[in-house]
């Protein structure tokens, strides 16, 4: 039992003993205070020595910073309370995190980039009466929101996304010394996301602007004011250039930059630097599951921002040129025209510049103006970089054959209208006749009750009518489902041959699609808009 105790207490001894003999060393080697402070200086001054390329880098960084904060504001923005009005959403595209995770957390952090916070809202039961808008001028503004900006010129012009601002009644700007302005919008570009404001203000501090772009592994500096700390700055790489993230609609024109500088609510609106302090993008949103910064940050390159500013100081808006076509942006589609690249025509916009020009549902545009098209998104930027009334030569290919066409380009509407309905219903139990059974590889598809297209179908179920093969169901989870079609759509082609029953219709997909090849069907659906969908046949 001693023996066992002594056992136990061993090593307690030991410690103290190690402890003693650590400390007449530590003693020996640092007798006085005085003495340790000179060594830690003597390593300090030694790492000094060392790593001159570090500390030159840190000096260069600081001068960054120097050069750009006078040019960066912090911008909030105050509305009269309306139910319809607070309605700006933050520039993320993934889902929010759960309302409890929310509501946990300080109201600085709940603001997403110039965003209103959902929680500050007033509870439905409160909200203005719809009737009480006619009055809504005599409410007392309140903060829906904050952002950052970047001064543009001597003349008191600032930059920021338009939608920090597009739901503002009252617009401050704070400047990085503190002085305050208040702030006009003279015109903004939803489509861009940029906006333009104009303050009275003594001193101004224009941004440089850099005069080339970035690429892929740049060091980059991210300004701004994330998470009400203002005027903050972050620094990291280019990760990619030319993302099309959604952000701003499907009429929106996006090439963002992405970077992994740290890009937070907040950020939205401040300048993206080069490492010379020059302004190269404009932060605009974030990928995220939680409303913070991932890794994954965007910003809207100045070769998108400097025309679009230039435009709306000049006219007050943007003008672009306008086509009149709906595009399919689809490699596989490509594939089926036996080309690499281009844009395939889906739809014509009735007495647009495209239908006076004779181009046709089916046409790939392969060059306007000798420059080649990569895609859909290529076509939409060229023409959206020409003015309206301007003429430009079109290669396209039509049936297998290049043709040239020449247009006049008209002016882009601020909101185009294009048709919308609701999901197609399932048209009714029909019979069907020997000829309209669709064969065992078509039902393979997914096409599971077909019939040829009449008038008396049109009427039945309110379509206008085109010769070709009605789709009356398909089959849930099947091949053409994942492709978009769905019941009250038209089969017209397969491939550039014409449908105009089901016997042609089983008889062309059998032919296009032998050993595997890719089968175009082209359709029109409810609304008269054409679509393409490309099925390779099981085997």
């Amino acid at each position: 039992m001693i023996q066992a105790q002594s056992r136990w207490h061993w090593p307690a001894v030991g410690l103290v003993i190690g402890a003693l003999i650590g400390g007449s060393i530590a003693y020996q080697e640092w007798p006085t205070t005085a003495t340790s402070a000179q060594g830690r200086q003597g390593v300090t001054a030694d790492l000094r020595a060392e790593t001159p390329t570090l500390s030159a880098l840190g000096r260069e960084m600081r001068k960054v910073a120097d050069a750009v904060e006078p040019s960066v504001v912090y911008i909030t923005v105050k509305a009269r309370a309306s139910a319809e009005r607070l309605s700006a959403g933050p520039r993320g595209f993934n889902p929010a995190p759960p309302e409890e995770f929310f509501r946990n957390l300080p109201p600085e952090f709940r603001r997403f980039f110039g965003g209103p916070d959902p929680f500050d809202a007033p509870e439905p039961e409160a909200a203005p009466r719809r009737e009480d808008d006619r009055f809504r001028e005599f409410n007392v503004p309140r903060t829906i929101g904050a952002g950052s900006g970047w001064v543009w010129d001597d003349r008191g012009h600032i930059i920021t996304n338009n939608h920090v601002v597009e739901n503002a009644d009252e617009i401050e700007v704070v400047f990085f010394d503190e002085s305050r302005a208040a702030a006009t919008i003279v015109g903004t570009d939803p489509k861009t996301d940029v906006a333009v404001l104009k303050v009275d203000h003594s001193s101004l501090v224009p941004a440089r602007r850099a005069a080339e772009g970035v690429a892929q592994g740049d060091l980059v500096f991210a300004f701004g004011s994330p998470l009400r700390y203002r005027f903050s700055m972050s620094q990291g790489v280019v990760s990619g250039v030319g993302r099309q993230v959604g952000v701003t609609g499907q009429d929106g024109y996006e090439k963002f930059i992405q970077t992994d500088a740290a890009i937070n609510p907040g950020n939205s609106g401040g300048p993206l630097t080069n490492i010379h302090g020059e302004v190269v993008g404009m932060n605009t949103a974030i990928a995220t599951g939680t409303g913070f910064f991932a890794g994954i940050g965007f910003a809207i390159p100045m070769d998108v921002v400097e025309p679009t500013v230039l435009a709306i100081l000049e006219d007050g808006k943007v003008s672009r040129g306008f086509i009149g076509i709906l595009i399919r942006d689809d490699a596989e589609l490509l594939e089926t025209f036996d080309v690499d690249h281009g844009a395939v025509v889906a739809g014509l916009v009735e007495g647009g510049p495209a239908a006076d020009a004779g181009l046709k549902v089916g046409d790939v545009v392969l060059r306007i103006d000798g420059q080649e098209v990569k895609d859909a998104s290529d076509l939409r930027w060229i023409v959206a970089g020409r003015n309206p009334g301007d003429k430009v030569k079109l290669e396209v290919l039509r049936d297998g054959k290049r043709e040239n066409l020449t247009m006049t380009l008209g002016e882009q509407p601020d909101s185009r209208q294009s048709a919308r309905a609701d999901r197609p219903r399932r048209p009714g139990e029909s019979r069907e006749s020997a000829a309209d059974q669709p064969s065992e590889l078509i039902q393979k598809l997914g096409l599971t009750r077909v019939r040829t297209f009449d008038e008396s179908l049109a009427e039945r179920y309110s379509l206008e009518f085109t010769p070709g093969v009605l789709i009356e169901d398909v089959r849930s989870g099947s091949l053409v489902e994942s492709k978009g079609v769905q019941p009250g759509m038209v089969i017209t082609h397969v491939m550039s041959d014409e449908v105009k029953s089901v016997e042609d219709l089983n008889r062309l997909v059998e032919q296009h699609g032998k050993d595997g090849a890719a089968v175009r069907l082209q359709l029109r659906d409810r609304t008269g808009q054409t679509q393409f969908a490309v099925v390779r046949l099981p085997s």
